[in-house]
């Protein structure tokens, strides 16, 4: 297993929309000295790129993402847990991680959670076939403790598969159920889908149709693309994503009840499509139910990252953000920078943290980091006036992005890739520090 911590954070000036520039706190965003080298590490046999992250309770990381031993096989799935220190958990699985082959095809892990008794939920898709993708496959595997495939689960396999679409996200229910959120075929277009499974991961028939619950948007050709999925306290369920009707594309929200039918008391017979020009990406729940969807949002020349909240009934707060939508831009020197949010977690105090990448236009992309205030402004108090770059490689033109993020004691820990100086891709893992964990007394 590789682990190399040479990291770089790229001080450079940050613009920021609709926002005050004041001082920043000089603990929030700084990397965490006691984590990694520098608060950064780069893990993983050579080919990793970590997709999702969630932390333990004694600060213990767990990421799920993709290894591809070279560029003519397929990838397969790697789950990799790190001490609080950010050095691999040897004792899981093998020297720190589990690798996971359910098929033959190209597989990716996309969502990964913890039961309360310590076992590691991860799902994820297989793509393969001919045409290359035509075949669709859902993945659900859960390992024990210590790394191991799970016995008791998926009828002794540990892991299950399931033809006919993918697996974007993945959440738990308190009951030990699984959701795995994502999309599939339906007629000539992409529709939302949520599949759900007992906590054996056999299917729960009595959710939806056949334990499989699916929504379209605008009908007709639209693609929709579930890509994030959630389950709120009376046990509905919730998938966000992008609705993409002939180019028109909207950060999308569908709705639904218990028992996977959509719920009519959320948007428009249960599903919402945001403002022209947003993307959908990633989704996080606030403490009172209201929904943070993230993405892009397009002003020209570029895109900014962007966050939209929508309220319990289904209505786009519109007084988050401007009219209804956040944006955290980084601009650095004449270059035109393209910003993407790609993961979102929310501190006990309402501010939302968002993890993505931004690249411009002589190929350069760099992990990205931002946060918003409760009311979807840049955070003053956060990094470089709410947003920061990292260079995990310290290379002149790294490609390297943030996949995941979650908070761990309050610090916010995020994962993705970036490339080696032989151009080869590892995973990588950044711990930040943050004000909140003084408040609640860590």
């Amino acid at each position: 297993m590789l682990f190399h911590p040479m990291p770089t954070l790229r001080s450079t000036l940050a613009v920021l929309v609709g926002c005050a520039c004041l001082a920043a706190h000089a603990n929030d965003g700084a990397p965490d000295p006691t984590f990694g080298s520098g608060g950064m590490v780069q893990a993983g046999l050579e080919g990793t790129n970590f997709k999702a992250v969630v932390a333990r309770p004694d600060g213990r990381v767990v990421a799920c993402g993709s290894w591809q031993p070279n560029p003519v096989e397929y990838t397969q799935i790697v789950v990799a847990q790190f001490l609080a220190d950010g050095t691999p958990d040897t004792g899981f699985g093998i020297g720190g991680q589990r690798l996971i082959a359910a098929t033959s095809d190209r597989e990716e892990c996309t969502g990964i959670a913890l039961q309360a008794d310590g076992r590691v939920v991860v799902a994820g898709y297989a793509t393969g076939g001919f045409p290359p993708g035509s075949n669709l496959t859902r993945i659900v595997a859960r390992l024990t403790t210590d790394g191991a495939l799970d016995p008791a689960f998926a009828a002794g396999a540990g892991h299950e598969t399931f033809a006919g679409g993918l697996t974007t996200a993945l959440a738990l229910q308190n009951d030990g159920k699984i959701l795995l959120g994502g999309y599939g075929p339906d007629a000539s277009s992409y529709v939302f889908q949520v599949k759900r499974l007992l906590a054996d991961g056999s299917p729960d028939t009595d959710f939806g149709s056949s334990s499989l619950a699916s929504a379209g948007f605008a009908g007709g050709s639209t693609f929709d693309f579930g890509l994030a999925v959630a389950v709120d306290g009376s046990g509905r369920v919730i998938v966000a994503g992008t609705s993409d009707y002939y180019g028109d594309y909207r950060m999308a929200v569908a709705r639904f009840l218990g028992n996977g039918q959509p719920d009519a008391n959320f948007g428009d017979g249960g599903k919402v499509r945001g403002p022209a020009g947003t993307r959908g990406l990633a989704m996080a729940m606030q403490r009172d139910g209201a929904l943070v969807v993230v993405g892009t949002a397009d002003p020209p020349p570029e895109l900014d990252a962007a966050a939209m909240r929508v309220l319990d009934d289904g209505s786009i707060d519109d007084t988050f953000g401007d009219a209804g939508v956040a944006r955290l831009r980084w601009i650095d020197g004449s270059d035109v920078w393209t910003t993407w949010g790609a993961a979102v977690a929310i501190q006990d105090d309402g501010r939302i943290v968002i993890a993505g990448f931004t690249e411009n236009t002589n190929t350069l992309t760099l992990g990205f980091l931002g946060r918003l205030d409760t009311h979807g402004q840049p955070d003053s108090a956060f990094a470089n006036n709410g947003v920061e770059t990292i260079d995990f490689a310290n290379m002149a033109q790294p490609m390297q992005a943030l996949n995941g993020v979650t908070l761990s004691s309050g610090r916010v820990v995020a994962v993705g890739d970036t490339s080696e100086v032989n151009g080869n891709r590892t995973g990588a893992l950044a711990r930040f520090e943050n004000d909140l964990i003084f408040a609640n007394g860590f």
